[in-house]
């Protein structure tokens, strides 16, 4: 278990804070545990980022899997 110690802006003590850390993020159309990131573009600097398992990420080329709700990119 992770605790962090948070202050007020002037340093005083105001509170601990537990967690059991970070869960695993779930894919976006079922339970399981998501692998991949959809790199869809939706502008010249974000991705869609939706978080999908292997089952329902759509393999584009090397290092690039889209989302089923995107079509396949092409690359000429």
């Amino acid at each position: 278990m992770t605790c962090d110690i948070r202050k007020t802006a002037d340093g005083q003590f105001a509170a601990v804070i537990c967690s059991r850390g970070n869960r695993a993020p779930k894919c976006r159309w079922c339970a399981k545990t998501s692998t991949k990131l959809c790199d869809y573009p939706l502008s010249r600097s974000h991705t869609c980022d939706a978080p999908m398992c292997d089952d329902h990420a759509k393999h584009q080329g090397p290092n690039v899997d889209t989302c089923p709700d995107h079509p396949v990119m092409r690359y000429f």
